[in-house]
């Protein structure tokens, strides 16, 4: 789907794990990277209440909106590589946007 312009990255929560070891140790064909906890959870909005298990999981559209967002409780990682598929398929339909990139929700 990359050729389409739907590309996957892995961002650790984990200071101790590599992204980059952890990209090789499971064989992952796309880029894997470390982020801040609190940098992570700032950037998807989460409430400070809200209890974000891992994995989590965020649709980012092609003006850079965050579209849809799942944490590892959530049904949708009951089938996740067909939810992860109808997600992307979806905003792959969707025409290309112009003008200005944000970051709303």
């Amino acid at each position: 789907m990359k050729a389409r312009g739907f590309e996957v990255l892995l961002a650790s929560l984990d200071p101790k794990q590599p992204g980059e070891a952890f990209r090789q140790r499971y064989n992952l064909p796309f880029p894997v990277g470390n982020v801040d906890y609190q940098k992570a959870r700032d950037f998807m909005q989460f409430p400070v209440m809200l209890n974000a298990y891992v994995p989590w999981v965020t649709f980012i559209d092609r003006t850079g909106t965050i579209r849809a967002q799942f944490t590892g409780n959530e049904a949708f990682f009951n089938n996740v590589e067909g939810n992860t598929k109808e997600w992307a398929e979806k905003l792959l339909a969707e025409a290309p946007a112009r003008g200005r990139r944000s970051k709303k929700k």
